[in-house]
């Protein structure tokens, strides 16, 4: 991990692909004695406080010394879990270290961020790749947002603390990472229709990730390596981490997050669905399966046929799914309520769209992205998330997935008008 991570630091020095990289994270160590290593790091400041849930205090005890911020085991990064932490944040608090898994990064460096505070990472299961992303996943008013937040300043992952942690979590944070498949494939699809910018040492550092991931499930499969071995635990951890790096020298989270994200993000939002206890990772990789069987199953697809904006986002239909929530939905979508300002507004030739297609084939097989979520011990249907698993739900949630970001995907350009 320190000889990647020493590689991206050179990266925000100097790209071969004329973009300048930043990364605010400056310490990375996954391994044994990290909550010693955090212990040291932390003497640099007055007065920490680790932010917790009920389910993770008992990590604290790590921390002997420092005061710390307990919310309750089901805390979700919203109005009232943010409004929790503010309330406990002292006029001294110089450091917030969030010992958690996703929920609890989300809100603490959201809280961190609006306070102007420093905060370190402390994960305590190998979930989530949001780690050190500069941004949080939040909820306000029941819509889905990613609001600009604090990045670690540092990162401190205990394999004897995550590898301790239930296999269920392990294995959502694989499912989370194999949603790079199609998040990957919408980034570069969008780069051949658009333009927009794809930094290709980014792409690789993602791709080659999703390689070695591959390799650890093999190994799985032979039994060479058991899921609550610390060395895979280990490898899952290191591999999110570097996800939410990429996210941090690109800027934002596309590459990471893309079609799969969104219909993880609607579902999280209650607006097609009854609230389930599916976990972030799990659901993501039970929507890259859902994508990679509906994108193969397509077959080719025209990417200079016209799209009529108006009829996209007209709001009876929109508010059809997001009622009350449809002004915001349109907002993050349109700038002035302009259907050309959207993401979709391009114009592509017979090449760009030649080349497009060519991307769909290329994307992994949905025989085999299943394989491995089921190696990785992930749901892998809709019915194990606690959603419905029938025609009408699967047309529902493509139809209105796209609008919960601008961001342009290649399940965005199918659904459109």
């Amino acid at each position: 991990m320190l000889d990647i991570f020493n590689d991206i630091k050179r990266m925000s020095s100097g790209c071969l692909c004329g973009e300048s990289h930043s990364m605010a994270t400056g310490t990375v160590y996954v391994g044994s004695n990290a909550a010693d290593r955090l212990r040291d790091f932390a003497r640099a400041y007055r007065s920490p406080l680790v932010v917790c849930d009920t389910n993770t205090e008992k990590y604290t005890s790590l921390f002997p010394g420092f005061d710390k911020a307990v919310l309750p085991g089901d805390s979700h990064a919203n109005e009232l879990g943010t409004s929790r932490l503010f309330e406990q944040l002292g006029s001294g608090t110089d450091l917030l270290i969030a010992c958690g898994s996703g929920s609890i990064h989300d809100i603490t460096r959201y809280c961190a961020d609006r306070r102007g505070l420093p905060f370190v990472s402390f994960p305590t299961a190998a979930s989530v790749d949001g780690f050190v992303s500069t941004v949080a996943a939040m909820t306000w008013g029941g819509q889905k947002l990613s609001s600009p937040a604090a990045a670690p300043i540092a990162l401190f992952a205990d394999e004897e603390v995550f590898s301790d942690a239930p296999a269920r979590l392990t294995a959502s944070g694989v499912g989370d990472l194999l949603g790079k498949y199609t998040a990957l494939t919408d980034w570069r699809i969008a780069q051949i229709l658009t333009g927009e910018k794809l930094c290709p040492a980014i792409y690789s550092l993602m791709s080659g990730a999703l390689g070695k991931l591959e390799a650890l499930l093999e190994r799985r499969a032979s039994g060479e390596i058991s899921a609550n071995s610390v060395e895979y635990t280990t490898l899952v951890m290191e591999s999110l981490v570097l996800a939410g790096l990429a996210m941090q020298l690109q800027g934002n989270s596309r590459p990471a997050s893309g079609s799969e994200h969104h219909l993880s993000h609607l579902w999280e939002m209650h607006v097609v669905n009854k609230p389930t206890q599916a976990l972030h990772g799990e659901q993501v990789g039970v929507a890259s399966l859902l994508l990679t069987k509906f994108y193969h199953a397509h077959g080719s697809f025209d990417f200079t046929k016209p799209r009529d904006l108006a009829a996209t986002f007209d709001r009876s239909y929109v508010g059809s799914a997001f009622g009350e929530l449809t002004d915001g939905i349109l907002a993050e979508n349109l700038a002035d309520g302009d259907p050309r300002t959207s993401s979709l507004n391009f114009t592509a030739s017979d090449e760009q769209s030649r080349l497009a297609g060519e991307e769909i084939s290329r994307l992994i097989a949905p025989e085999r992205l299943e394989r491995y979520l089921k190696l990785a011990g992930a749901p892998t249907t809709l019915t194990e998330l606690g959603l419905p698993d029938s025609p009408e739900f699967i047309e529902k949630t493509l139809a209105f997935a796209p609008y919960v970001r601008k961001r342009l995907t290649l399940l965005k350009i199918i659904e459109a008008k």
